[in-house]
């Protein structure tokens, strides 16, 4: 197994703090499973429907059950996806060539266009939120109680964790730009 541990050192020459205070040999099998994790196709359970398309068909359902029966628009869509409209119009457009939703005029704003998921749209997304739960149900019956909420709590801390420290990076790499 190559030995990662081995290889990383601060600019001083020192082992880093977080080697002390761990096995080396498991810090290589965490960082072997962050790999494996990262190439697993954690919608493989999902059919005829890629990440995209399930993200905006989901908001597409959705929307109208909190918000009184109106359907969403492209731009609402985008917004809540934190994506460009440019890449939910893609989405769109994939999805409307399936059937799986139709684009409506704003009977009120006649710029505006409401996106409606069609019976068959809703009906693959309802297998696709089956399928996905009961392997999830499968994988997570492996753990006990406090294993699972172990496991919770520890993967939303390292993910903070993380996403602050990359912002950190990415705000420092832009200052050493200016």
């Amino acid at each position: 197994m190559f030995c990662l541990a081995g290889m990383l050192k601060k600019s001083d020459g020192s082992q880093p703090d977080f080697l002390k205070r761990i096995n080396a040999g498991e810090y290589e099998k965490f960082m072997h499973s962050m790999q494996a994790l990262k190439s697993i196709d954690l919608l493989a359970a999902a059919t005829d429907m890629t990440p995209s398309e399930l993200a905006v068909i989901h908001c597409t359902i959705t929307y109208p059950l909190n918000n009184n029966g109106e359907y969403i628009t492209v731009a609402q869509t985008a917004a809540n996806l934190n994506v460009s409209m440019p890449a939910v119009s893609r989405t769109l457009k994939a999805l409307q060539a399936k059937g799986y939703i139709e684009r409506r005029t704003d009977e009120s704003d006649r710029r505006s266009v409401r996106i409606v998921a069609t019976s068959s749209g809703t009906d693959v997304f309802t297998r696709n939120i089956e399928r996905s739960t009961e392997m999830m149900d499968r994988i997570l019956s492996g753990f006990s109680d406090d294993e699972l909420n172990t496991i919770i709590r520890l993967h939303c801390k390292f993910t903070s964790l993380l996403s602050e420290e990359i912002t950190n990076v990415k705000t420092d790499r832009r200052k050493e730009n200016i």
